[in-house]
């Protein structure tokens, strides 16, 4: 009959819970070498290793299980927004010196071979002023307001601003810069 595989770190295991921190650091240190050593050069370890974390993980209590299904949900959801970048689920007020604005509809005409191509290049620098961000001080004295209210229709540079999606629907953040006039 054969004996049981024991790994030869389990020596050292009885020195790491002594009450004598030299004698504790040591044992760590040697249980640790021993470790990566069998574990490297001996299958019986491994086997052994892969046994011993198989039959802990069944016995595991069930709140213990719980808690880690917990830590995975918590991880999806941070996973799940940082994906989801750019989405606000609320209405956004734009800090100084920022504009929310919601580009004009574009019209689109498909080709018959499935292209889709705008129906002017305006389109994409026309918007629509959702909110208006405080005025933005430059110094004590310089004071830079936005110049333009809510529901203003204006023309904007071409491929400024951060696109984000909120309540308000798909817009975009521009700075007050960026705003090149007022359609009237």
């Amino acid at each position: 009959m054969e004996t049981p595989f024991v790994p030869t770190w389990k020596e050292h295991e009885e020195g790491i819970h002594s009450n004598d921190p030299n004698k504790a650091l040591k044992s760590a240190e040697a249980f640790e070498i021993t470790r990566k050593k069998e574990l490297q050069y001996s299958k019986k370890a491994r086997d052994w290793e892969e046994g011993r974390k198989k039959a802990w993980a069944k016995d595991k209590p069930t709140w213990v299980k719980g808690e880690e299904s917990k830590e995975k949900i918590e991880s999806d959801n941070i996973v799940r927004k940082i994906k989801d970048f750019g989405t606000i689920n609320s209405d956004l007020r734009p800090y100084r010196g920022f504009i929310l604005i919601k580009l004009k509809n574009n019209d689109v005409k498909m080709t018959s071979s499935g292209i889709y191509l705008p129906d002017s290049e305006e389109n994409d620098t026309v918007a629509e002023v959702v909110a208006v961000g405080g005025p933005l001080y430059l110094s004590s004295k310089d004071i830079v307001e936005a110049g333009v209210s809510p529901k203003d229709r204006i023309l904007i540079k071409k491929f400024c601003g951060i696109e984000v999606e909120t309540k308000q629907g798909k817009c975009k953040l521009i700075q007050f810069s960026d705003v090149l006039g007022i359609l009237e």
